[in-house]
């Protein structure tokens, strides 16, 4: 199906550090916010050791989602990743070190925090 599409491409678009992590920041478009989740976990799980970042615009909402495998939580905590972005989206939430979620007033702050995304982990 459709989400199927999307999975590929998020996947075609992972970039890989030096250590060998995978690390996709994404948009993703007309995706029902509760299916991000299942869409990062198939991502994750065709990555293998990554750092998902993804965010969708739905009903003038954003919704902000971080997941990292588990081997890689030491290295950056999902948490805190979400919590250091979704200022930029009025955004409020939070998780645990390998999942968080948020949601935000002002989905026209999604370009700003894919670049902030993309600036942390530029580092790893």
């Amino acid at each position: 199906g459709q989400s199927r599409d999307v999975v590929a491409e998020l996947v075609a678009g992972a970039r890989t550090t030096s250590d060998g992590t995978r690390i996709v920041v994404a948009k993703v478009d007309g995706i029902d916010a509760k299916l991000l989740r299942p869409l990062s976990d198939r991502v994750r799980e065709a990555l293998g050791s990554s750092i998902v970042v993804l965010a969708a615009d739905g009903d003038g909402a954003a919704t902000v989602l971080v997941a990292v495998t588990a081997d890689r939580t030491s290295r950056v905590n999902a948490n805190d990743l979400v919590r250091s972005l979704v200022p930029l989206v009025d955004g409020r939430g939070g998780g645990k070190p390998d999942f968080a979620q948020a949601g935000g007033k002002n989905p026209a702050g999604i370009p700003a925090l894919l670049e902030k995304a993309h600036e942390i982990l530029r580092h790893l």
